[in-house]
C-alpha cells in the first residue's frame, strides 16, 4: 500500500534596490568620486555595475552593496545620464537607477604676462613666472625652442623662474614663447623680447691736454670730455687731485671742473686724475698736469 500528499511550494526572489544618487552631481573637468550603494531585502551578496558605458567614467564595487563611481579628469564638459546597476549574486534579479552628471567646460590656465627684456651679455636675469588654473589641478609649464641659455624651473605650487644667462655669441634678438597646460589639456600661452646686448665694455677717461697757466688765474678748466664709452653708455666723472698746492674743485663729479690758480713762489705743477665709469666699469685712470 502507499499514499502520498501534495503541497504548493512558491519561491520568491525580491528584487535589490538602488539607492537614488542626490542629483544632478556636478564636476569640474578634474572629475571626482561619487559614493554610490545598493541593498537586497533578502540578504543575497549584489554586485555593482554601469548599464552604459560613460567616458573616463568606471565603478569601483566593493562587493559589499557599496562603491564608487570615479569620474577622471580631462572628461569633456556636458551632460551625462549615468545607469547604475545592482545584480543579486543569488538569483541573478536586478535593478537600476540613473542620475546626471553635469561636468563644467574647462577654462585653461592663465600665465603672467612678461614685458620686453634687455640684458648684456655675461650678465645674469632671473624672471618670476606665475601661471593659474581656475578648476585648482596641477599645471605645467613648459618653453617652445628656447634657446640653451633659458633655464625654466619650477619654484612651487604656480610659481616658475626663468633664468637668462647668455654669452658673448648669444648677442641677439628673441621671441621666447612658454606654453602652459592643465590636467584637462587646456592650454594658453606667453611671448616676450628679448634683446641680449654685446658685453659691456669699460669706458675710456680722457683728461685733456696739459695746461700752462699765470698765478691767480680763475678759472682754470679742465676738460674731461673726450672721455668716452665704446658701448655708447653714459659716463660719470670723478676727478681728484694727485700733487702740487691744494685746490679746490668746483664739482669733482662733472666733466669740465675748475679751480683758481693759486699764487705760489715758483712754478708749481698741479696734477689731477680723472676716471670715468658707465655705472658697471670704471677706466683706467688718466693724468693731466
Amino acid at each position: 500500500f502507499s499514499d502520498s500528499e501534495s503541497f504548493h511550494l512558491q519561491v520568491t526572489d525580491r528584487a535589490p534596490r538602488v539607492t537614488p544618487v542626490d542629483g544632478p552631481v556636478a564636476l569640474s573637468c578634474l572629475g571626482g568620486s561619487i559614493p554610490i550603494s545598493a541593498s537586497d531585502d533578502d540578504g543575497d551578496a549584489l554586485s555593482l555595475s554601469l548599464g552604459s558605458a560613460v567616458p573616463f567614467v568606471h565603478l569601483v564595487d566593493q562587493m559589499n552593496g557599496s562603491g564608487s563611481v570615479q569620474v577622471a579628469a580631462g572628461i569633456a564638459g556636458g551632460t551625462y545620464d549615468v545607469e547604475l546597476v545592482a545584480t543579486d549574486q543569488t538569483c541573478g534579479a536586478s535593478a537600476s537607477e540613473t542620475f546626471t552628471l553635469i561636468v563644467a567646460n574647462n577654462e585653461p590656465p592663465s600665465i603672467t604676462p612678461i614685458a620686453p627684456q634687455q640684458i648684456r651679455a655675461g650678465e645674469s636675469l632671473t624672471l618670476a613666472v606665475s601661471t593659474f588654473d581656475i578648476e585648482g589641478g596641477l599645471v605645467n609649464l613648459s618653453g617652445v625652442d628656447l634657446p640653451a641659455f633659458v633655464n625654466l624651473q619650477p619654484a612651487g605650487a604656480g610659481s616658475w623662474t626663468l633664468t637668462l644667462t647668455p654669452g658673448d655669441a648669444d648677442a641677439g634678438s628673441y621671441l621666447l614663447q612658454l606654453v602652459t597646460l592643465d590636467a584637462c589639456a587646456g592650454t594658453s600661452s606667453v611671448s616676450f623680447e628679448l634683446t641680449v646686448a654685446p658685453a659691456n665694455r669699460p669706458p675710456s677717461a680722457d683728461a685733456g691736454s696739459d695746461q700752462s697757466v699765470a698765478e691767480g688765474t680763475d678759472p682754470v678748466v679742465l676738460d674731461g670730455s673726450g672721455s668716452s664709452d665704446p658701448d655708447g653708455d653714459a659716463v660719470t666723472h670723478a676727478w681728484v687731485q694727485l700733487a702740487g698746492e691744494p685746490v679746490v674743485l668746483s664739482d669733482p663729479s662733472a666733466a669740465q671742473p675748475s679751480f683758481a690758480a693759486p699764487l705760489v713762489a715758483s712754478d708749481t705743477t698741479l696734477s689731477f686724475e680723472l676716471v670715468v665709469s658707465d655705472g658697471s666699469e670704471s677706466s683706467a685712470a688718466d693724468t693731466v698736469n
